[in-house]
């Protein structure tokens, strides 16, 4: 979090990517606690997998992680959000206990500008993080710059 408040030049921009697990709960009921914890080790992975040296990948809270990407602007954000979503999705199923879970994750992310408020940024990250779930999960959307443009991709 505190890798958030750095000072930016003028233009340059980062990125804050909000990833959380699809249907998380359900994956500790059914097959256990280790099974979701096996989960969100093969997620952190996949972060540290396509992100780069420079970004910051962090978990937030209970199963929620976040991705800061340095000097990334929207473009190049949402692709790299894509990238992450379709390598978990594609990861072999984790064995349960009748069934292999299969991992999805649902990706939620703001740009933030030069003078862009923590918080803010946070809140918008954390409402298309929402809305991705609402739309089904297994899916990004992105608010550049709270300026109302949102991009949703399955």
């Amino acid at each position: 979090m505190a890798r958030m408040d750095r000072s930016r030049d003028e233009g340059e921009c980062d990125t804050l990517l909000l990833v959380d697990p699809d249907h998380f709960s359900s994956i500790n009921d059914r097959h256990g606690h280790s099974k979701g914890d096996e989960v969100l080790v093969r997620i952190a992975k996949a972060l540290v997998y396509t992100t780069r040296p420079g970004d910051s990948v962090g978990r937030l809270g209970g199963e929620e992680f976040g991705v800061l990407l340095r000097g990334v602007r929207k473009e190049q954000a949402g692709t790299i959000a894509e990238n992450i979503r379709r390598l978990i999705e594609g990861l072999p199923r984790v064995k349960g206990q009748q069934d292999g879970v299969k991992v999805t994750v649902s990706i939620g992310g703001a740009e933030m500008a030069r003078d862009a408020d923590t918080q803010d940024v946070l809140r918008t990250a954390g409402r298309c993080l929402f809305e991705a779930k609402q739309r089904g999960r297994n899916r990004v959307s992105f608010d550049y710059e709270a300026a109302k443009l949102r991009i949703v991709t399955p």
